[in-house]
């Protein structure tokens, strides 16, 4: 039926998009997607319309910050930035050009740093340890990124590689209905220095409609040659079911009664998509060497038993260096109010900034 022909072709695509060619491989759209699947939702509008319809934990709270990206204005002070460092358990000076030196960089060939989507200035520090490592390090740095699709590697190679037009990445890569955030809130500086240095850009993320699928059906209903196509995907890490199960009944006694089978959809996506992003950044640096910063949400960083642990089992036990921003208020000595710092099983740095206009 043409129904199976476009899970076959749909099947396809994603194991074709779980490797990275050493040169631009181009994928037709109606292959990548199948003629009868339907376009990917906005990235913030599936997060709103999942909130909507059970109150996920991870949507509501991504969603509760899907403002309108604004840029660096004159009111952010930068001067209230710390950075506080689980395993020495003490505060360092936001200064990522004198923390990493060549002298002491980061063991693992993944950092990971967060950002809450919309916040220029999360984006602002990404793009500082951007270039503190680009200039520190002596081998290739390449940066993976959540808020493009494996398949998009084509487009993203020919920008860092040959034109470096910044229009025609986000025209070619569908960038305002796949992702939808403003470009301009700090992203595209990440990507014109990218393309200046000539770091490469590497799609992370399995195609929505996919996540789409699980998160409405499940794994277990996805039609064999898809599922066969997947990274590993585990779903018995009982510390990471927990606090998103608990999330998740959480915002149920707001926006209504959540039923056990939907929660565990909806964790089967989530657990898909770190699961795609850590197969995707470890396969990465296997293959070509050099390093790789990973840009992705925060939520998906904070705890080891999420992306990071995923990540870890891919490098044969060496876990990636993360990096969670933070927005806090500030007391009276320039230090975050915060009830107590956090433990090294949580990130190796937490990048305390001043609430912006994203975080209220």
């Amino acid at each position: 039926s043409n129904q199976n022909k476009s899970f076959a072709m749909l099947g396809l695509a994603i194991l074709s998009s779980l490797f990275i060619s050493s040169c631009p491989v181009k994928i037709d759209e109606k292959f990548r997607l199948g003629k009868n699947f339907k376009q990917p939702l906005v990235r913030k509008d599936f997060l709103k319309s999942s909130a909507a319809a059970i109150g996920t934990a991870v949507a509501a709270v991504e969603t509760a910050n899907a403002l309108p990206g604004q840029s660096i204005s004159k009111n952010d002070d930068f001067s209230l930035e710390r950075i506080y460092d689980t395993k020495v358990g003490s505060y360092l000076p936001a200064l990522p050009k004198k923390l990493f030196r060549k002298d002491r960089l980061p063991r693992s060939p993944i950092i990971c740093i967060g950002e809450h989507h919309p916040s220029p200035l999360d984006h602002h520090l990404q793009f500082r340890t951007i270039s503190a490592l680009n200039e520190a390090l002596s081998e290739p740095l390449a940066i993976g990124l959540e808020m493009f699709y494996a398949v998009h590697q084509d487009a993203l190679d020919r920008f860092v590689f040959i034109h470096g037009d910044l229009k025609k990445l986000a025209d070619e890569t569908n960038w305002k209905k796949t992702w939808g955030y403003d470009y301009n809130n700090g992203y595209s500086k990440i990507f014109r220095y990218a393309h200046f240095h000539k770091l490469r850009m590497v799609g992370l993320n399995i195609p929505q409609p996919i996540v789409n699928m699980v998160r409405l059906n499940g794994l277990k209903n996805l039609p064999s040659n898809i599922i066969n196509a997947l990274p590993d995907i585990d779903l018995s890490v009982a510390s990471h079911f927990q606090r998103f199960d608990s999330q998740m009944r959480e915002m149920g006694n707001v926006h209504g009664t959540i039923n056990d089978e939907t929660i565990q959809n909806y964790y089967e996506a989530l657990t898909l998509w770190e699961e795609g992003m850590a197969y995707r950044a470890s396969s990465y640096v296997h293959d070509f060497g050099g390093k790789m910063v990973v840009m992705a949400g925060a939520n998906h960083l904070s705890n080891r038993d999420s992306m990071p642990d995923r990540i870890k089992k891919r490098l044969n036990g060496v876990s990636p260096f993360t990096i969670v921003p933070e927005p806090v208020e500030w007391d009276e000595n320039g230090l975050p109010l915060i009830s107590q710092p956090p433990d090294s099983d949580t990130a190796d740095w937490w990048w305390y900034t001043q609430m912006d206009s994203y975080s209220g």
